[in-house]
């Protein structure tokens, strides 16, 4: 038996994913988006406890990513 959550999940991954495609995309958009994210990374690295830098952040992410092996 499936949990229903994880069901709602993958039927919103799903509809995000068919939205995505019918976007139509032009580099406004894509600025747009990029500072929408960096904005919430912000938000998030200011409201963490206790509070990080954004370059504490960022460094942190940077190791994260080298941890994962590229394919």
């Amino acid at each position: 038996m499936t949990d229903p959550v994880d069901d709602a999940v993958v039927a919103l991954q799903a509809d995000c994913d068919l939205t995505a495609a019918d976007v139509e995309w032009d580099l406004d958009l894509v600025a747009k988006l990029l500072r929408a994210a960096y904005g919430a990374g912000y938000v998030q690295a200011l409201t963490d406890e206790p509070p990080l830098s954004i370059l504490d952040a960022c460094q942190r992410a940077t190791k994260l990513r080298l941890l994962i092996p590229v394919e």
